[in-house]
């Protein structure tokens, strides 16, 4: 499938698999803060995700994050895809990496732009599976920063915050 381009006003829809610490603690706050983003699903299928990353087990359950991010909440990259993909641009993986290959190729496959989670997936083989379906596919959204928002929002303490916001995605030509 061909991504066609973002109208200029309007912000691209993101779902997050794998809702766990890093999810938690980095990407839904994030992503939920940019002008130009705007979180649309939540994809995890324990109903607890796993602690980690930059919470250390302060982790919520799966219906207290949907609650508060006001998005539904699936238990399969499937099941979003049959019921929502016409509502979504992209995709962020942030699940354990030896589900990135699959879930990515899954992305990919339905014409989404993918951002991966490090590491990119858990061998050589994977990753020139993921590279080339990523060749074939419509060109990113934008660049992974390590973090757009002044603190109290990132979780995360200076130097880390001290970056500027990004300028947004740039404009996709149509294929």
């Amino acid at each position: 499938r061909r991504r066609r381009a973002l109208p200029p006003a309007r912000r691209a829809r993101i779902a997050v698999v794998g809702c766990g610490g890093w999810a938690q603690g980095w990407h839904l706050p994030n992503i939920s803060n940019r002008p130009d983003a705007q979180l649309v699903a939540l994809v995890d299928p324990a109903d607890d995700p796993g602690a980690g990353g930059c919470l250390h087990g302060r982790v919520e359950s799966m219906s207290d994050l949907a609650a508060r991010y006001g998005v539904p909440r699936y238990k399969t990259l499937q099941a979003l895809l049959e019921e929502r993909r016409d509502e979504l641009d992209g995709v962020l993986v942030a699940a354990p990496h030896g589900h990135h290959c699959s879930l990515g190729l899954a992305v990919l496959e339905a014409g989404l732009h993918l951002l991966l989670e490090k590491p990119m997936c858990a061998d050589v083989g994977e990753a020139r599976a993921l590279a080339a379906a990523a060749a074939a596919s419509p060109p990113p959204l934008g660049e992974e920063r390590p973090c757009s928002l002044p603190p109290p929002h990132c979780s995360l303490p200076p130097p880390h915050c001290s970056l500027p916001p990004p300028s947004g995605p740039p404009a996709l030509a149509e294929e």
